[in-house]
């Protein structure tokens, strides 16, 4: 299998206002609605350093309550272009990937999203814009996954949160548990707790394995608080685990994202 992973260099920001407006009228003839939207994409920036900055003949407020609309009315016509020439696309917002069955396919199927997009008047990153095979060792990235093959069935496939999401929660985890944290082990666990789940949420569904490993590191960080508070040195480790058990740490409340994964895949019993 063949992926087309598409970037669009700073979408929100390049959105010119004069094709934008041309969609929405397509799909909007109230007036006043449409000289509303059309006042929201002229209001002025202002900088975090307080300065006000007008803005250019281009650009949507990304996390704005209307860009997520405005973005996918710009887009539309892309999707139903691909849809048209027999392409499997699927997008999010700007975030797109293309599924073909073979390399061929997939460059041709580059090269139409490459002319469309240069007719839209939106830059592609080039560095991150790539036709990738996908194998059960290197996948393609979407929504914050990495998707790659199965080992065990052909044709099924594997998804993985991108190294980069996995990095930012051990960075979250790690400010708030440091080896000389003062707060109960019960407080720590209950702020834990608010990432973890939320974590777990978006990600559901991945790889039970990073779970796993996810797990045995939060408790490392754990049993190094406990294991200091004992006037002993280094990471939680040896006989720490015969001491804290993972029992332990489940009578305490710690939230597991590996029984959490493992029972959303149970199924419904509704």
């Amino acid at each position: 299998m063949w992926t087309v992973e598409v970037d669009l260099a700073w979408f929100f920001d390049n959105i010119p206002h004069g094709k934008l407006l041309e969609r929405v009228r397509e799909h909007v003839i109230d007036g006043r609605l449409l000289e509303l939207i059309e006042a929201t994409l002229k209001t002025a920036i202002k900088r975090t350093d307080g300065a006000r900055e007008e803005r250019k003949r281009r650009g949507i407020s990304q996390g704005g309550p209307l860009s997520p609309l405005l973005a996918n009315i710009y887009l539309n016509p892309l999707d139903h272009r691909m849809r048209e020439r027999g392409y499997e696309m699927t997008r999010y917002a700007d975030d797109m990937v293309v599924q073909c069955k073979s390399e061929e396919e997939a460059l041709l199927a580059k090269w139409e999203l490459e002319k469309w997009c240069a007719q839209a008047q939106l830059p592609i990153n080039a560095n991150k814009t790539r036709v990738v095979q996908v194998t059960t060792e290197q996948g393609f990235d979407f929504v914050g996954f990495e998707f790659r093959l199965w080992g065990g069935r052909p044709g099924w496939s594997v998804k993985f949160p991108k190294e980069s999401r996995v990095k930012r929660l051990k960075e979250r985890v790690r400010e708030l548990t440091p080896r000389t944290s003062g707060v109960s082990i019960s407080t720590g666990i209950r702020a834990l707790n608010r990432v973890l789940k939320g974590w777990h949420d978006y990600f559901v569904g991945s790889a039970s394995r990073i779970m796993v490993e996810l797990d045995k590191w939060i408790r490392m960080r754990l049993r190094s608080i406990l294991r200091r508070r004992q006037r002993g040195r280094g990471r939680g480790r040896g006989s720490d685990h015969q001491v804290w058990t993972n029992d332990w740490f489940n009578k305490q409340g710690l939230f597991s994202l590996a029984s959490a994964s493992a029972q959303a895949r149970l199924p419904s019993t509704r």
